[in-house]
């Protein structure tokens, strides 16, 4: 049934704001893995990301690893929508750590 231009029992979606570039975003991988790096930019079937590492647990906390020891970390990647089960910002505690390991000021 319709009433005032709404259905009866319509459930509103909650919209997000989704992910911009320049922000700081985690990627869950089909295989499980998660994966943080800097937004560039997104396309229909993919994202172009820089400074892309490995997030794993240590008995110290998290810590990172570059997913591929054998690239350079200056260059921007591709990551393939395919390959992803979820994206979303990442918690601030992550967020710094993840700054202070990718930045190349040494305090």
């Amino acid at each position: 049934m319709i009433k005032n231009g709404h259905i009866k029992g319509e459930r509103k979606m909650l919209i997000t704001k989704g992910i911009s570039p320049g922000e700081i975003v985690g990627f869950k991988m089909v295989t499980g893995e998660e994966l943080v790096a800097k937004l560039v930019e997104e396309t229909a079937d993919a994202w172009l990301v820089s400074k892309p590492l490995m997030v794993y647990q240590t008995d110290a906390g998290i810590g990172f690893i570059q997913p591929m020891l054998s690239s350079t970390m200056e260059k921007s990647f591709t990551l393939k929508k395919i390959h992803v089960t979820l994206e979303s910002e990442i918690v601030e505690p992550l967020k710094k750590h993840y700054l202070s390991t990718t930045s190349s000021i040494l305090t």
